[in-house]
């Protein structure tokens, strides 16, 4: 078997390596036990959040973070590239995810004032009412999930880990 190049990546995980972690008393190297919190909190936050607003909503976190980020821009709405850097996900998923929305009654598409070739999505008023019953499962289930379970102190350094990182959402007010 012929060996791979070593890559800047491939260096750096060697470097990182640690011994058998499946032996009893070993540590994980703390920069890959903060890449595996990362993961189980999406595992045990995330999906029961997404669970929730499914069986209530039809929807998931993504999606309420779309209809929320669009209550908050300008009543023309924004365009589609504009909401997937927003909500971090790519175009053809926030395309989907307006479609069905549309659909639904929820969101609308509208022509742009100021380029007619753009085309904007908005909140329509069915819409802005479900945003507003989607809200109340989700403040709830993030409640039980997830806040209810972290001091202040942790939810802050939370959102100071989104900066510093670039979290669209998490940029200093």
């Amino acid at each position: 078997m012929q060996r791979r190049a070593a890559t800047p990546y491939t260096v750096s995980m060697e470097r990182t390596r640690v011994a058998d972690a499946t032996q009893p008393g070993s540590n994980l190297d703390r920069r890959v036990e903060a890449l595996f919190a990362v993961l189980y909190i999406h595992t045990q936050v995330v999906r029961p959040v997404d669970d929730a607003l499914e069986r209530a909503h039809g929807t998931n976190v993504t999606g309420f973070e779309l209809l929320a980020r669009l209550s908050r821009m300008r009543p023309e709405g924004a365009s589609v590239r504009y909401l997937a850097d927003q909500v971090v996900v790519s175009p053809s998923r926030v395309s989907r995810m307006a479609d069905e929305f549309v659909g639904r009654g929820l969101l609308e598409r509208a022509l742009s004032h100021q380029d007619g070739r753009l085309s904007l999505l908005r909140l329509t008023a069915r819409g802005r009412d479900e945003l507003k019953a989607i809200e109340a499962t989700f403040t709830a289930a993030i409640s039980v999930h997830f806040l209810d379970r972290l001091a202040d102190e942790q939810v802050q350094a939370l959102i100071d880990i989104g900066r510093s990182l670039g979290a669209p959402h998490c940029q200093a007010q």
